[in-house]
């Protein structure tokens, strides 16, 4: 645990010293929607469904979550979790059934308790879940941790971590310093109770055609060096290298990398020769990988390991899902590892309303396969019903990311079209979508409800107001909307 807590500073830290301030957000209207949510998987001789509900209030700005998740087999179904979680541009509360912070540096855990995550603090205290779903839910130890950063000035921001268990009580204290040309070093130390320190350190710098890395953890055990050169060689051209070194004890493993990889348009190739290096064992290896795209989404794919000298071989042909979520996507691959050969296949269809997954796959004996259907059945505003894709799920809980599509066309006040390839940008959204030589654009995966659009002019910026809609069986037509000269928080 103390290693982990180190490690979970360490990637904290060598992360963007701080984050912006939230953005400033355009006020919407209020709305309230009720969902729910359906999951079933079939295997041979098992049937596993993974049901959820919720009610949604909040004005895009922030909002109010309380749902609730059964989980089943053949044998019944079981409570597996209830929630109640806040949203604000402050922060996050959660109370119910989540998801550790912590999983940013070890698998994640689901525990029962309070959760709270800011822009400058993180806290969490609660009962981690060790069985649940099948049986009786089962609590485990009772846990807290806090997370604070401060930015002392431009260059340097400090960090405290604290855990504390029914066991034990821990503190990590570290910080980052970065400068443009110098980069960026990060550390962090965390004392043991036999008085020995646990630590790490990091140092990375950037250049035009290079970049370099360097990082050291330490624990009373185990020792942990690595260290990364890459190489710009031409646009889309590149050469690796890596080092990383691990000592436990009298036991030392070392593991040298030297790759080189080539991106052309969308194919890429990339040959990785490996040395092992060990205080039992020495081996070598090669690694080679070809991906060809076929047009229209589709690709295929080779890759060939050798290592010690055990060979293994994977074609692959794929056909992406189309990226508006609607449609038919499939993988195809073949292999041998070992002397054993594999075949695996799988096809995904999507529509606006479920999702619906077929694989079958053989490993040197016979085959298996499983299945799995999901979507979603949402109320928005007591007036719109509209089934849909299953709602993503954060922690516990359910949030609507299964939103509506619209299709419009921005105009001027004079009547002419918004310019061709200009960049629209919804207000509080990162989504960026740019319209076509008629002003034309779909918008989509937006909140239902009042949207206004962002569109960067020649000179300047215009606005427009939309109503997004529910139901996502197909785009909905909004016609001709009048796009205002900007002024205020909504200039670029």
């Amino acid at each position: 645990m103390r290693s982990l807590l180190v490690c979970g500073l360490a990637l904290m830290l060598t992360a963007a010293a701080a984050s912006p301030p939230p953005a400033h957000r355009a006020q919407a209207h209020r709305h309230k929607a009720i969902y729910f949510n359906y999951d079933v998987l079939a295997a041979p001789h098992d049937v596993h469904a993974l049901l959820g509900w919720g009610v949604r209030v909040g004005n895009g700005v922030a909002e109010i979550d309380t749902a609730a998740r059964l989980q089943g087999e053949t044998r019944g179904f079981t409570l597996a979790g209830f929630a109640w979680r806040a949203q604000s541009p402050s922060g996050v509360l959660v109370i119910g059934d989540a998801q550790t912070l912590r999983g940013k540096y070890e698998d994640p855990v689901r525990f029962d308790g309070i959760q709270f995550a800011g822009r400058n603090l993180t806290y969490e205290a609660g009962w981690e879940r060790t069985d649940f779903g099948d049986g009786a839910m089962q609590l485990g130890r009772f846990v807290t941790e806090a997370t604070a950063q401060k930015t002392i000035n431009s260059r340097f921001t400090a960090q405290a971590h604290l855990f504390a268990g029914s066991e034990t009580a821990l503190i990590a204290l570290g910080g980052t310093y970065s400068t443009p040309y110098a980069g960026r070093l990060a550390f962090g130390v965390a004392p043991e109770q036999s008085g020995a320190l646990t630590g790490f350190w990091s140092y990375a710098l950037t250049a035009p055609k290079w970049s370099a890395s360097l990082e050291d953890r330490i624990t009373p055990n185990v020792r942990r060096l690595s260290a990364d050169v890459h190489y710009r060689i031409a646009p889309g051209s590149e050469l690796h290298l890596r080092e990383a070194f691990q000592r436990q004890g009298a036991v030392e493993l070392r593991a040298l990398t030297l790759g080189y990889a080539q991106t052309i348009d969308d194919a890429e190739l990339h040959v990785d020769v490996v040395r092992n290096a060990g205080s039992f064992s020495h081996s070598s290896g090669l690694t080679t990988y070809l991906s060809l795209p076929m047009g229209g989404g589709r690709s295929i794919t080779a890759q060939n390991d050798l290592s010690g000298g055990a060979a293994s071989r994977t074609v692959a042909y794929k056909q992406e899902a189309p990226d508006n979520a609607r449609g038919t996507g499939y993988d195809i691959e073949l292999g041998e590892s070992g002397g054993t050969r594999f075949e695996n296949a799988a096809i995904v269809s999507q529509t606006g309303a479920s999702t619906t997954q077929l694989a079958i796959s053989r490993t040197g004996g016979p085959l298996s396969w499983n299945a799995e259907f999901s979507g979603s059945l949402l109320l928005l505003d007591g007036k719109h019903l509209a089934a849909q894709q299953q709602i993503g799920a954060e922690g516990a809980l359910e949030t609507l990311s299964g939103r509506g599509a619209a299709a419009v066309m921005l105009v001027m006040r004079d009547g002419t079209a918004v310019p061709e390839g200009s960049l629209v940008r919804a207000f509080g959204s990162d989504a960026v979508w740019r319209t076509a030589s008629d002003g034309r654009l779909t918008i989509d995966n937006l909140q239902a409800g009042p949207q206004t659009l962002i569109v960067s002019l020649p000179k300047g910026a215009c606005v427009a107001a939309i109503v997004m809609p529910a139901l996502i069986s197909g785009p909905t037509d909004l016609g001709k909307q009048l796009c205002l000269a900007a002024s205020g928080p909504f200039r670029p």
